[in-house]
């Protein structure tokens, strides 16, 4: 689907910046990955609590009770999305302990904003932040490692842009952008970055276990970066893409409507929050996994983590 509209300029500004399928994934910022920004996970299991402000649907016009419902529903099942054996969340609706800024308030807030809010003032439809320490931390295979431990993180949605879509847009392709729109941004407050671009240092920060990126990858659990290798092959039509219908800002396609986690996110999910199976399932998912290493043999080699 390809199509242009008479706020095609607006609708392309807007889809370029979802902040902002495949087999390769970006980590934020430009350290090893190593240390890479993530949660910690006591017990193997990260649980974060998300807090959505008092009258957040309201901000949108959206008063009317089954609109609300299905505004909502949109929000929880992009958080639902990213969940995992070893990773969900804890999502309070129309929360009042909901503080703007990054070391108070539930540890993911949600937010509307005005668009010269600092957070989305440069034209951006949505934004994240959080707050980081270093130390060590529990990983979700159960290892404890020195590096980033996300504290907090905040996202905030721009009020006046989300309603100029609204009216360009059918009810489900909103819900549906609107859901593209917070998996993109829970990406990043899990510690994701855009895979088809260079990192704020201009360092680009693409990794996959072959140079495929266009089937899964294979990661060991117990063992989430030894496979990982740079690779400069990339799918623009991902999730976490901040160009998935290309350089063009006229285009309006499919990918912007996607509300499922591809090979990308699952990978960067896999590598930040692995889930080790339980031991009677063990020796069928080292089979599975032989016989995928068998199909894609070409490029795949072991490397350590590189800056």
């Amino acid at each position: 689907m390809n199509r242009s509209w008479p706020l095609a300029v607006v609708l392309g500004c807007f889809f370029s910046v979802l902040a902002p399928s495949a087999g390769a994934f970006s980590i934020l910022y430009d350290s090893p990955i190593l240390i890479a920004p993530r949660w910690d996970a006591p017990g193997g299991h990260v649980s974060i609590n998300v807090g959505v402000e008092q009258g957040f649907a309201a901000s949108f016009n959206v008063t009317d009770p089954d609109e609300v419902a299905l505004l909502y529903g949109a929000l929880e099942a992009a958080f639902r999305a990213w969940e995992s054996p070893v990773l969900s969340f804890n999502i309070q609706l129309e929360s009042a302990l909901v503080v703007d800024g990054t070391f108070a308030g539930n540890q993911i807030d949600v937010l509307a904003v005005t668009s010269n809010h600092p957070a989305v003032s440069g034209g951006f439809f949505a934004s994240t932040d959080s707050s980081w320490d270093y130390g060590p931390r529990t990983l979700t295979n159960g290892s404890v490692e020195d590096g980033y431990i996300i504290e907090r993180g905040d996202l905030w949605v721009n009020i006046g842009l989300v309603l100029v879509i609204r009216r360009a847009l059918t009810q489900d392709e909103q819900l549906g952008a609107f859901q593209r729109l917070f998996m993109h941004e829970i990406g990043h407050l899990l510690g994701v970055g855009h895979p088809n671009s260079n990192n704020p240092f201009g360092v680009e920060t693409n990794w996959d276990t072959d140079l495929d990126p266009f089937n899964p990858m294979q990661i060991d659990p117990l063992d989430p970066l030894g496979n990982l290798q740079m690779s400069p092959n990339r799918d623009d039509s991902t999730v976490m893409s901040n160009r998935p219908c290309g350089d063009s800002s006229l285009d309006i396609c499919d990918a912007l409507f996607r509300t499922t986690l591809g090979y990308d996110e699952l990978g960067a999910r896999a590598v930040l929050y692995p889930n080790v199976p339980e031991p009677g399932s063990l020796a069928l998912w080292a089979v599975a996994g032989l016989a995928a290493l068998g199909r894609h043999p070409r490029g795949t080699r072991r490397r350590g983590p590189t800056a």
